[in-house]
């Protein structure tokens, strides 16, 4: 099984099995790998599916490697970081995991928050475009007013992708 798909399942005991099968090889090239099918990593998939548990057991391997604010800002085929890939399909846990992870360092979780993808959107302006507010308001909550206003900018986008 490739690590790749850990991201699909909830159970961490697999997840586990998977990482230390694979670690042999390369882990942090496993860690930023993207597939040539799906073209995203193990962590934008988890996001997607909103697997919290995977997510958060993804985060950890990063961090023991030091290279979270590496996975955290790493972007796929269109520009989209996890979070983004959070927000689209409006994962609110996966996205409280993913600010969970960056919360004692707040530049990268800003720098995270203030990536535009390929489409000049932000993860906070790609899920109101998506219609997921709950996941929009979680992103908001703790930003400091002059970070939010640059979260926000963006969203003027949404109206020219419409």
């Amino acid at each position: 099984m490739s690590f790749f798909y850990c991201g699909k399942f909830s159970d961490v005991d697999l997840a586990t099995e998977a990482w230390e099968c694979a670690k042999e090889k390369d882990a942090p090239e496993l860690l930023m790998h993207i597939t040539q099918e799906m073209k995203h990593k193990a962590l934008d998939v988890a996001c997607w599916v909103d697997n919290s548990t995977i997510v958060e057991f993804l985060l950890e391997k990063c961090k023991g490697l030091n290279m979270l604010e590496n996975i955290l800002l790493a972007v796929d085929f269109d520009g989209d970081t996890a979070l983004h890939n959070a927000c689209l399909e409006g994962a609110t846990q996966s996205v409280m995991k993913l600010l969970e992870a960056v919360n004692e360092e707040q530049d990268i979780k800003y720098n995270m928050m203030l990536c535009i993808n390929n489409n000049g959107l932000t993860a906070y302006s790609t899920a109101l475009k998506e219609k997921k507010n709950e996941t929009a308001g979680v992103l908001l909550d703790g930003v400091p007013k002059d970070v939010m206003e640059k979260i926000k900018r963006p969203v003027e986008n949404i109206l020219k992708i419409k």
